[in-house]
């Protein structure tokens, strides 16, 4: 039985829904500026939004991650990045190369020398080895704050500059990687952190979009999602602004059950008269302007009995170590 096998590691990141997403280079299916206008709406009319439809969006903030149910209308949605991150080291991106080029296992993956070959939608990929230099983060429950193993940097000829980092692990339940993506054409970036168990459910990634809203305007989009079994979860959405020029920063945190009640805690910095947000966002309660509600998502009416919301994990990305706090946040550089 093959060690560390590629088509369980690489190409089998499976979501916690039914929708398959599109291609992972097709940058209509997966685009930011998707989200920007709701996001944007919800921080506009916080104070005046009903619960029904914070509760739609803290539905639509877990699709995002692990996908759309297929009663659910995504024509208008981004591609989850979960998906997202499978089509891209799956089977139709680079982990269609590795395995084509008689990578069959994560340690066969070479420290240096080249590969290439076509995948769908973009032609050629051209693969590059070296040396891993990202942690896995030290909140993951597997492997924590160990150095990667492998690294992969792909030339697509122009269309999108990709660098892929695995964690190899004897268990083949456990999948392990980072991604960045770097649209240049269309200002737009993406890194992140991934870890999955099929065998346990569970899941974290932390993702970072950043692109523009014009003018020259930076919008930095961070998720965290972390479940232990994919039932409960607690998950971390921010709407950034690193150079200012835009509305509002704010951060929305939530801890619930799928299909459950769902603690939610929203909070606009432009309502604290300068105040941060803390490590904690439980705190939201006690910072003016917050608006804090536990939540039964199904029926979409305020509840009682949630759970308070954890201190979310720290994550480095683009060489910064970020808490989430707006100001630590809007430090990160992808």
């Amino acid at each position: 039985m093959l060690k560390n096998t590629l088509k369980l590691l690489i190409f089998c990141l499976a979501t916690q829904t039914s929708a398959k997403g599109p291609s992972a280079f097709d940058t209509k299916s997966f685009f930011p500026k998707k989200v920007v206008s709701r996001l944007e709406s919800l921080s506009k009319s916080n104070k005046t939004s009903s619960t029904a439809e914070r509760a739609q969006y803290v539905k639509e903030l877990y699709y995002s991650v692990n996908g759309y149910p297929s009663d659910f209308d995504s024509s208008m949605s981004p591609e989850p990045h979960l998906e997202f991150f499978n089509s891209v080291v799956g089977a139709g991106g680079v982990g269609g190369v590795l395995y084509s080029s008689g990578y069959e296992t994560c340690d066969a993956i070479p420290d240096s020398g080249t590969a290439s070959g076509s995948v769908p939608r973009i032609g050629t990929l051209n693969l590059t080895f070296g040396s891993a230099s990202k942690s896995v983060p030290a909140y993951y429950p597997t492997d924590s704050s160990s150095n990667m193993d492998k690294k992969i940097t792909v030339d697509s000829g122009g269309f999108v500059d990709i660098t892929l980092e695995l964690k190899c692990n004897d268990d083949l339940s456990i999948q392990t990687g980072y991604v960045k993506l770097d649209y240049t054409s269309y200002d737009i970036v993406y890194e992140g952190y991934f870890q999955q168990n099929s065998t346990t459910g569970a899941v974290n990634l932390d993702m970072y979009v950043k692109t523009e809203t014009g003018a020259g305007t930076e919008l930095l989009i961070p998720t965290q999602f972390s479940t232990e079994d994919g039932e409960s979860y607690t998950m971390y959405s921010g709407y950034i602004y690193p150079n200012g020029g835009g509305s509002s920063d704010y951060v929305v945190a939530v801890n619930g059950e799928t299909n459950g009640k769902a603690q939610m805690a929203f909070l606009s910095t432009s309502a604290t008269s300068g105040t941060e947000i803390t490590t904690a966002p439980n705190n939201f309660g006690s910072v003016g302007g917050a608006t804090v509600e536990c939540i039964d998502v199904p029926t979409e009416v305020i509840t009682t009995g949630c759970s308070s919301i954890p201190a979310p994990g720290t994550i480095s990305i683009g060489g910064t170590t970020s808490t989430w706090t707006v100001s630590s946040l809007r430090n990160v550089s992808l």
